[in-house]
């Protein structure tokens, strides 16, 4: 359900076609497997927080990512023949935008350090959400109508899969302890 939840949002040309121009159309699909490639570093990123959990202060972990972030931003400025210096108003919104990923990475390393990924994970899927509701709200962008209904396929399943996996485990431990 959540694969045909992200089918319904990508619009890939090849199902969707006529949909999108085709320079549009490749933005997307590079956009797209972006996102899936960040979707699957983000899973390793979160397990691997948890299984450090408590040994390593959350400020470590946004140390790490700072220094590794802020050290290989400089190595592709160096090589990037496209580099300029950002507008006073752009170099805000940047800074703004660094703060909040600092507050966004202390919450969600805190929050990793205190209970399990899984439902963890699922709390995250909202931003599928707050991202179409601030999208609308700050550039009046319109989803299409297959991108609401694939968002609500993604959010549905991944609350689905919690549910399931929470009442797997209950019953399982309730099995453990009817046997002892």
């Amino acid at each position: 359900m959540a694969l045909s939840g992200l089918v319904l949002i990508a619009q890939p040309s090849f199902l969707f076609s006529g949909s999108q121009e085709t320079v549009e159309a490749h933005g997307r699909s590079l956009g797209i497997t972006f996102a899936c490639l960040a979707a699957v570093l983000s899973a390793v990123a979160l397990v691997s927080v948890r299984k450090i959990g408590f040994r390593v202060p959350f400020s470590m972990s946004m140390f790490c990512y700072a220094f590794v972030g802020t050290s290989s931003s400089f190595v592709l400025m160096a090589f990037s023949s496209s580099y300029s210096l950002p507008c006073l108003r752009d170099a805000m919104f940047m800074l703004a935008i660094g703060a909040i990923g600092a507050i966004q990475l202390a919450f969600l390393t805190l929050a990793l350090q205190n209970g399990p990924a899984g439902p963890i994970t699922v709390v995250l899927t909202i931003r599928v959400a707050f991202a179409y509701v601030l999208e609308f709200i700050f550039l009046r962008f319109s989803p299409s109508l297959y991108s609401l209904i694939g968002a609500i396929l993604v959010l549905v399943s991944s609350i689905g899969l919690t549910i399931l996996t929470h009442r797997i485990r209950t019953s399982l431990v309730s099995h453990e302890g009817d046997s002892t």
